[in-house]
């Protein structure tokens, strides 16, 4: 199927192009009146904290991020952006190849951390496109073109393992075992009681509020470093403001993070037709006036697994057919962004090494950190909660 097969879906994609430019542009704006009122009010060594919330399978939510992080550049260099993957992304496909379960840390330390002569990982190529093949072309694209951008740009989420076609927090991993480690006493007095034991599901209402809390983690440890006038998360709706309508509560969601920590924030969730404002279930005009959705990107998904899915773009050459259309626009263009347009049957190779780039950017940054110490028996973040005090970790 060809979208430009006439003018006159020439000029429907030409409108959706700039319709997401639009959007873009206004989120960029609120940003800036954001990070402006911060210098104003003395805190131009503070950090802002951007959170971009998506549908992962929803191409114009990508492609929007893209076009925010673009404007973003052009006035703030000291940016710093975080992607929802996981660091070990990599290690369910290498443990089937070693035939061993080595564990994310040696994985790590056998694969990821040698580099050849000229600074390069050497990852063995197949192993990452195993991996990384079922991932919708948007998604490569964007992590392409966070790799030829220049920015400085991470894997922010916690490591996991896949069991029987589900993904679990990683025991094997240090970072879980920390995590673990510093909510077991708040957690075992709470109603969550035993369920804090491994296997942990990823997408559960407690493994979203522990993944939450390693995010935020590990973007005040990364920004600690970096010290960039903004980070932006960018990660599902759930983790943005919790996602209601599915049961998972707006509690320990990163706005509500960084609300009770007093960290200065914006938060742009993406409204679909299954998530809406009323999916944020908050009362707090303080904290709500913080809170931007995204409206009116087209609702177009991308799924190649399943007829179930009932995607509208289910084969990689029409997503990447109407991804290239979008961004080789002339709105699109006028902008620079026309040169991340790539075609699906290169995406591999670009989006491959983008992978192993951030991935490695996680591993090295965050290992060895103060947040490992053994002597450490909570983390930064959540150590003042605890049931007696607060609700957060009610279920």
């Amino acid at each position: 199927m060809d979208i430009q097969t006439s003018q006159a879906q020439v000029q429907e994609i030409d409108a959706i192009a700039s319709g997401i430019i639009d959007s873009a542009d206004q989120t960029v704006r609120l940003i800036a009146e954001k990070r402006a009122a911060m210098d104003a009010q003395g805190k131009q060594d503070d950090t802002l904290y951007v959170f971009l919330g998506e549908h992962h399978l929803k191409p114009a939510h990508v492609l929007h991020h893209l076009a925010v992080l673009n404007g973003l550049q052009a006035d703030e260099k000291d940016l710093l952006v975080a992607y929802e993957t996981a660091h070990n992304k990599l290690y369910d496909y290498y443990s089937k190849v070693a035939g061993d379960y080595i564990g994310a840390d040696a994985m790590f330390e056998k694969i990821l951390a040698p580099m050849d002569e000229n600074g390069e990982l050497s990852l063995l190529s197949d192993i990452a496109f195993s991996e990384f093949k079922d991932c919708n072309h948007t998604n490569k694209m964007f992590m392409a073109a966070l790799r030829q951008s220049g920015l400085s740009t991470f894997f922010s989420d916690v490591p996991t393992l896949s069991l029987d076609d589900e993904d679990y927090l990683d025991p094997s991993d240090s970072l879980t075992q920390m995590t673990l480690k510093a909510f077991d006493p708040v957690l075992r007095n709470s109603d969550y009681g035993d369920n804090i034991r491994p296997p942990i599901l990823a997408t559960s209402m407690l493994g979203v509020i522990l993944r939450n809390h390693m995010m935020l983690e590990a973007l005040s440890l990364k920004a600690g470093d970096k010290k960039p006038r903004i980070v932006v998360q960018i990660c599902g709706n759930a983790h943005v403001g919790g996602y209601a309508t599915q049961g998972i509560d707006f509690d320990n969601s990163l706005v509500d993070l960084c609300a009770y920590n007093n960290i200065d924030f914006l938060a742009f969730p993406a409204v679909t037709q299954q998530y809406g404002r009323d999916d944020i279930d908050c009362d707090d005009p303080s904290i709500n006036e913080h809170i931007h959705c995204i409206e009116g990107l087209p609702s177009l998904s991308a799924s190649y697994e399943s007829a179930q899915d009932k995607a509208e773009l289910d084969t990689p050459e029409l997503e990447s057919a109407f991804t290239q259309a979008i961004m080789l626009s002339p709105a699109w263009k006028e902008r620079g962004l026309d040169d991340f347009a790539i075609d699906h049957e290169q995406m591999d190779d670009f989006a491959t090494q983008a992978q192993i780039y951030l991935s490695q950017l996680f591993w090295a940054t965050l290992r060895g950190h103060k947040l490992f110490d053994p002597s450490r028996d909570t983390l930064i973040l959540p150590e003042h909660l605890h049931p007696a005090q607060s609700h957060r970790l009610e279920k």
